[in-house]
């Protein structure tokens, strides 16, 4: 019954997936700062020896930048989560994995785990109603629908 009067939280719902696109979409984009295309180039040339390394470089700085004020304004919101998502499963087997889940020094695999949890309820759940995608009605598509039996187990309790 601790919950029992939750009116007041109900209330700031709305702003839930604001927040949790804002923390994404600065984290991207601050993550973005840290390379510039041609230092991300002679990173994937010189430790995996990957085709096209300034290409790759100029995708992932562009996909930081503008995926993450995407993400964060929520416009082509659910569209822009796959290729960052992707991005990241790739940073995390490449070179996070070696480095563990949180070292006791910089980096491993605890921000992009809570990245890709973020992106994926991002997904799933659309941007929410504080977005320029449901603004311009591009998220009617996948707005959420009333399930009578979420409906008769609510009315239970």
């Amino acid at each position: 019954m601790f919950f029992a009067h939750s009116a007041p939280l109900q209330r700031l719902e709305p702003f839930v997936p604001l927040l949790m696109r804002l923390a994404i979409g600065a984290t991207l984009i601050s993550h973005g700062f840290q390379f510039a295309p041609a230092k991300f180039a002679a990173i994937v040339e010189g430790a995996w020896g990957l085709p096209f390394p300034l290409l790759i470089g100029w995708y992932v700085t562009l996909l930081m930048f503008v995926g993450g004020s995407f993400i964060a304004l929520g416009l082509l919101t659910r569209l822009v989560t796959i290729p960052v998502v992707v991005h990241i499963f790739l940073a995390i087997f490449m070179v996070e994995i070696i480095r563990g889940f949180a070292p006791a020094e910089s980096g491993g695999m605890q921000v992009p785990v809570l990245l890709i949890a973020g992106l994926f309820v991002l997904l799933v759940t659309g941007p929410g109603s504080v977005s320029v995608d449901r603004l311009l009605g591009w998220d009617g598509g996948w707005a959420r629908k009333s399930n009578p039996d979420s409906q008769r187990v609510a009315s239970m309790s």
